[in-house]
């Protein structure tokens, strides 16, 4: 985490399923996060907490699990538009978001769900974000559907 707040997006790269760089064009999705981070600026993630992961959940061929998290956010909002922090009320919810227009400040905390996917030929796990249109069109329907169960 500490390489994104500095701006290091490719290491993000490495730490997700090769099956969703298959499906997504690697150079693409990361340079995308790279037009996000000039925007916002360096974010720091602080007070990472695991609340809970599920048992590994087998689905064609391959293991998953859910890992629910929680964690806060705090970048500048100089440069990001009233736009964009209603965006991130929506997605967050306006209670877990607190701006400082004094210090030009944005504090998010997010509660979320990660999906961790084994991954046989480096013999670790991987790890993104949970959306299940993202999760069916990378993994299959049939795993979405054995995964749903356990999506807040």
């Amino acid at each position: 985490m500490d390489s994104t707040s500095k701006g290091d997006y490719r290491i993000l790269g490495e730490t997700m399923p090769t099956d969703f760089w298959v499906v997504y064009n690697k150079e693409d999705y990361i340079k995308r996060f790279e037009e996000i981070g000039q925007i916002t600026g360096p974010i720091t993630i602080t007070n990472l907490n695991i609340s809970n992961v599920t048992d590994p959940v087998k689905s064609n061929r391959k293991y998953f699990q859910i890992v629910y998290y929680s964690v806060d956010m705090e970048m500048n909002t100089s440069n990001i538009s009233a736009h964009i922090i209603d965006q991130y009320k929506s997605t967050f919810g306006a209670e877990n978001l607190k701006l400082d227009s004094i210090n030009n400040r944005l504090y998010v905390h997010n509660e979320n769900q990660m999906l961790a996917v084994y991954d046989k030929e480096s013999n670790q796990w991987k790890y993104m974000e949970i959306n299940l249109p993202i999760v069916t069109r990378v993994f299959g329907l049939e795993t979405t559907l054995d995964l749903e169960k356990y999506v807040r």
